[in-house]
């Protein structure tokens, strides 16, 4: 099959972002087919979203699941560069950023030949400081960024976005169960924030030496009453 298909990872990243209830707008930069907004719009009940995508195909994909989901009134899809964000969406407009960023340094190369996934995967056409400096010109003070990454890369992330005056406070490292090396960090760092992180309890994505999904997982993919 072709074409964009997101991972459990941008799930994961919203309900991270969902522990904290930011008194102003959100936007998510990236928003692939807007799976990040959807859920927070639509599980959280967040009422003014900006869901920022590059690519028009996944622009146009990411205003149709809006549109079909019926949240046109709680979330605004709008074509652009995260790296020109600022100036199209306005300096210090929002209390909360979100961002699921490509995983695979530029110089890793692509990781797939597809441009579309491209682009989604690999840093063609961002880098983590562009995330960083984007993430420090869209927050007001004391607004938060939310992303998540391979815990590989956590010491150039923190020390991008420390360089930026976004404090990392809340880390949360992934794993695939217990016992098994973390996969993804999800990570909230506060724009001038005194130092001071939190470590939180792992989450595991599968019960142990099976295949079912954790209770904590299995609640996010599917909400109860």
């Amino acid at each position: 099959m072709r074409g964009y298909r997101f991972t459990l990872d941008p799930l994961l990243l919203a309900h991270f972002a969902s522990d904290r209830r930011p008194r102003g707008k959100t936007v998510d930069l990236g928003t692939g087919s807007g799976i990040i907004a959807l859920v927070l719009a639509r599980r959280f009940g967040r009422r003014d979203v900006t869901a920022l995508e590059l690519q028009p195909r996944l622009y146009q994909l990411a205003a149709r699941n809006v549109a079909l989901n019926g949240l046109q009134r709680e979330v605004t899809v709008v074509l652009g560069d995260l790296r020109d964000a600022a100036r199209t969406l306005g300096t210090g407009a929002f209390a909360q950023v979100v961002c699921n960023p490509p995983y695979a340094a530029r110089e890793a190369g692509p990781s797939s030949t597809e441009q579309e996934r491209a682009i989604a995967r690999s840093e063609v056409c961002c880098s983590l400081a562009d995330v960083a400096d984007a993430g420090e010109r869209l927050l007001r003070e004391g607004g938060e960024l939310c992303l998540c990454h391979r815990p590989a890369r956590l010491p150039e992330l923190l020390e991008a976005l420390r360089a930026r005056r976004l404090e990392p406070r809340r880390l949360r490292l992934v794993h695939p169960r217990v016992g098994r090396r973390a996969t993804v960090a999800l990570v909230g760092a506060v724009k001038g924030a005194r130092p001071r992180l939190e470590v939180e309890p792992p989450l595991y994505l599968h019960l142990e030496r099976t295949a079912e999904l954790s209770p904590e997982v299995r609640r996010m993919i599917i909400p109860g009453p």
